[in-house]
Order: structure tokens, then sequence, then C-alpha cells
């Protein structure tokens, strides 16, 4: 892998990352699932930022849209269960 691959990895995890703080719940929780099926070399070299941002989505928030809130916290740990028992693989 070159560097500039490695630039291009990051690039890929660093957008799902960011997009777990936007405000519409759709595009954290297809986030949130987007980060849950990458490749453990896209992860690895950010697992600490992937994980303390996935626990940061489980938070619950009170909205009026509560059910919608509800299956963003649920895709976020179900992630974070999925990208633990990578890591404990590895």
């Amino acid at each position: 892998m070159h560097a500039s691959d490695n630039k291009g990895t990051n690039d890929v995890t660093a957008k799902y990352l960011s997009m777990l703080a936007d405000p519409n719940v759709a595009v954290r929780r297809g986030s949130a699932l987007a980060l849950g099926v990458l490749p453990y070399k896209l992860l690895a070299s950010q697992w600490r930022n992937v994980l303390l941002k996935l626990c940061g989505s489980c938070k619950i928030e009170v909205l009026h849209v509560a059910n919608a809130m509800y299956y963003t916290i649920l895709g976020s740990i179900i992630v974070l269960n999925n990208v633990l028992s990578c890591a404990g693989k590895s």
C-alpha cells in the first residue's frame, strides 16, 4: 500500500466518522452502519477515534422523533459490538 492509498482509506473512515454528528438521523444511522462493514484495515489506523465516536453516538437524546433516535442508537451499538469483536480477533 502506498502513502497515497493510506490517505484515501483514512478519508473514507473520516467521512463516516464526521457523518455521525450530522443533524439528520438517517445520515447518522447510515454512517454508523457503514463503519460496521468497513474492512479492518480501514479502521485499524483510527480505531480509538472510531470507538469514541461510536460510543458518543450511543448516547440517548431527547427528541420529538423518538423512534428514529432509537434505531440510530441501536445501529451504533450493533456496529460498536462488531468493531470490538473484530478488534479482539486481531
